[in-house]
């Protein structure tokens, strides 16, 4: 099982991330071959930043940070059942997952 906290998600970003995600790649070829500069680069971000959609995306992911760190901590080492049984409201314990 693997040993990383469940991801925050987004509604939005699932629906419009990969938007988002295929201009900044796009940019970044066009700055790697020399078609675009750093500026063209920073434009881009500046936009995206300021998008309504993107800046709703942000605000779901830090809604999202902020319900899992004041309801459901989730420790070093915790693996993904346990957070999916921490957003179910039982409390992760280490040594249950060691068998002690």
């Amino acid at each position: 099982m693997a040993r990383y906290p469940a991801r925050l998600v987004s509604q939005t970003d699932i629906k419009m991330g990969a938007d988002y995600t295929k201009k900044m790649s796009d940019m970044k070829t066009q700055v790697i071959m020399g078609k675009a500069t750093i500026e063209d680069w920073d434009n881009l971000i500046g936009a995206i930043q300021k998008d309504p959609t993107y800046v709703q995306i942000t605000k779901e992911i830090n809604e999202a940070y902020q319900r899992r760190t004041s309801k459901h901590p989730i420790e070093f080492g915790q693996t993904i059942q346990h957070a999916k049984e921490n957003q179910d409201g039982d409390h992760y314990e280490p040594s249950r997952e060691r068998g002690t």
